[in-house]
């Protein structure tokens, strides 16, 4: 009893607070995408420690938000990835295209095409699909990013549980 008071509650999970609750959308292309036009509190919490309180930006495109450069034909670089890429945990100035744009004073455009649980397929995808023309119009995209980690080839591979792609793989 006494080991069972100290094990259980640190096999618990994190605790996490969304509002409003669900980021996503079904997409017929990407199996899931960021919804447009929206503002998330999210609070994680593990044994009542908070580990971020932060809030996310989402733009009219479904894109994490991102500074806009009003110069027309800006040069422009491209992220996707994961949620290393859409900055989980982050606030919206805190992510990585964000801070690649200001390490450039403002003279590159960056867009953050990352969400939660992507891989390298929803990438190929945005690409394939021409996904990405309306974010980036009026701008000269010169540079795509694309941030992954081991776990990613599994995704791709259709081994993602979470991935409504993964069911075409099967």
């Amino acid at each position: 009893a006494y080991l069972a008071g100290w094990i259980l509650p640190s096999m618990a999970g994190p605790d996490t607070e969304k509002t409003p609750g669900n980021l996503n959308r079904q997409d017929p292309i990407l199996g899931y995408a960021l919804k447009n036009d929206l503002h998330i509190h999210k609070r994680k919490t593990y044994m009542n420690e908070e580990i971020f309180d932060v809030h996310y930006t989402i733009d009219s495109h479904g894109r994490r938000m991102h500074q806009d450069i009003p110069i027309e034909n800006s040069p422009t670089v491209l992220f996707f990835g994961c949620s290393f890429t859409f900055g989980t945990g982050l606030e919206d100035h805190e992510t990585l295209p964000w801070q690649f744009q200001e390490s450039t004073g403002q003279r590159i455009q960056a867009i953050n095409f990352g969400n939660p649980g992507y891989g390298a397929h929803q990438m190929l995808a945005i690409l394939e699909n021409h996904l990405e023309r309306e974010v980036v119009s009026g701008k000269k995209p010169i540079a795509a990013v694309y941030t992954c980690i081991s776990g990613h080839v599994k995704r791709a591979a259709g081994q993602a549980f979470w991935d409504p792609l993964s069911l075409i793989h099967i």
